[in-house]
């Protein structure tokens, strides 16, 4: 996480708990039932002081969001730097995190977390960029072998991200569970794409 320029080493560390059981609580029980004087009580802190450091629900929202997404990021970029992982590991590690993280997740956040504007255009921003990244993801495993070299991968990128888009206007989520939902919109496009070395690396998520 990032250190706020001109803070303490209290504040900031205070600032990182703060943000770390809101989200906790946003995640389990949805962001409207959280209110900022259950944060306090969490924290044994005053509420003034939750409202020094986030003046209001949507930056505090929106500030965890980025968080976490910058955690996930680097978290991915250092496992598929590492010389002894190929594409295969590093997809099969994006899965189980991603399966960790929804695991943790309500259907009752993501139906809130659409109201807040802000938060919704800085996640449009960031899947814009992971479309850039997956593309040179692909290029990678295409050159080692484990993704097949005859598809037009533009397509795929574009089909797997309205799949997800409609898994959530359409709230498939609430029906089937978030986890479920993620594992077969995965186990769809991979398999589509993979050589059949890339399958035998593959059947270890399955």
């Amino acid at each position: 996480m990032n250190r706020v320029s001109g803070q303490t080493p209290y504040r900031q560390e205070l600032r990182e708990r703060i943000l770390k059981a809101a989200m906790s609580e946003f995640f389990e029980k949805g962001i409207k039932a959280v209110k900022m004087d259950d944060i306090a009580r969490r924290l044994s802190i005053s509420k003034r002081t939750v409202y020094e450091i986030y003046s209001n629900k949507e930056e505090l929202l929106l500030e965890g969001m980025k968080a976490a997404e910058q955690d996930f990021d680097e978290h991915m970029k250092d496992f598929s730097e590492q010389d002894n992982h190929h594409v295969m590991d590093t997809l099969i590690e994006f899965y189980n995190c991603q399966a960790q993280r929804l695991s943790k997740i309500s259907p009752l956040f993501l139906d809130e977390v659409q109201k807040y504007k802000r938060v919704q255009a800085y996640l449009e921003n960031k899947h814009k960029k992971r479309d850039e990244d997956a593309y040179n993801f692909i290029d990678r495993g295409v050159k080692e072998g484990f993704f097949r070299p005859d598809t037009n991968y533009h397509i795929v990128v574009e089909v797997a991200r309205e799949a997800v888009r409609f898994a959530m206007t359409s709230q498939l989520y609430k029906e089937h569970g978030l986890q479920m939902v993620f594992r077969n919109i995965i186990l769809l496009f991979i398999r589509g794409i993979c050589t059949l070395n890339g399958l035998k690396m593959f059947e270890r998520i399955e």
